[in-house]
């Protein structure tokens, strides 16, 4: 079942072609630490290119206005956005590189679908996957669960905990993504969807909640000009 599911995926992935994305992500934190008090910080629309093997993040709106701040000038909060990125690619967790440790765990069943599930576990020496924030930026490894369709040998689902270091400041932190059927250019690929990223400091908690939506092929010619959501 596993060897089935890798080939499907790097297939998928080789097939992929240039595109581009919004992600629509929705700040929060609970500064009691308790995770019982949650405020909204702000909401963010980027759009999100992968040309040439290549990630890029535009920001085009801040709660909802256009804004002349780029990515990067975003000091506040906590951003997952890359974190995001990273499992766009199954080669992070299939790849040869990845090492991934994967073990039978159970059957499960997900909108009442029944799902494989395996654990899974790259360790930090192998890992593609640089946890950046406020707080540093280190590469890290981590470990979770997958939860793969048998009958289209699919992954549709990531439960994972990354595995920072002692003395790294953020204490804990951990990403579900949620994986859907993405039409590019006459070709359905199955991407990111929805993640939901958490992250725990001494002092507060932080999630994001991410829907990835309006996938395009990208080409020289493409326009990036979108709507309302």
């Amino acid at each position: 079942m596993l060897a089935r599911i890798t080939e499907h995926s790097l297939h998928s992935q080789d097939q992929l072609p240039d595109f581009i994305c919004t992600q629509l992500t929705t700040r929060s934190e609970d500064r009691s630490g308790k995770g019982t008090r949650w405020k909204k910080v702000d909401s963010l629309e980027v759009e999100f290119s992968f040309i040439d093997r290549h990630p890029r993040w535009k920001l085009l709106k801040v709660n909802e206005k256009p804004t002349r701040r780029s990515y990067d000038e975003l000091q506040n909060g906590f951003l997952s956005d890359a974190i995001l990125q990273f499992f766009s690619l199954p080669d992070s967790v299939f790849g040869e590189d990845a090492r991934t440790q994967f073990a039978w765990n159970r059957w499960d069943k997900i909108d009442g679908r029944r799902m494989e599930v395996f654990s899974l576990r790259v360790l930090a020496r192998y890992s593609q996957l640089a946890f950046t924030n406020p707080y540093g930026s280190r590469v890290v490894g981590f470990h979770g669960l997958m939860y793969a369709d048998p009958a289209t040998q699919t992954v549709i689902r990531l439960e994972l905990q990354l595995d920072l270091p002692r003395d790294f400041p953020a204490r804990e932190s951990s990403l579900d993504v949620d994986y859907g059927p993405v039409t590019i250019a006459e070709h359905e690929f199955l991407l990111p969807v929805k993640a939901t990223a958490r992250l725990r400091t001494s002092a507060r908690l932080a999630k994001n909640e991410t829907q990835v939506v309006r996938y395009q092929k990208y080409s020289a010619g493409t326009s990036v000009t979108f709507g309302e959501p």
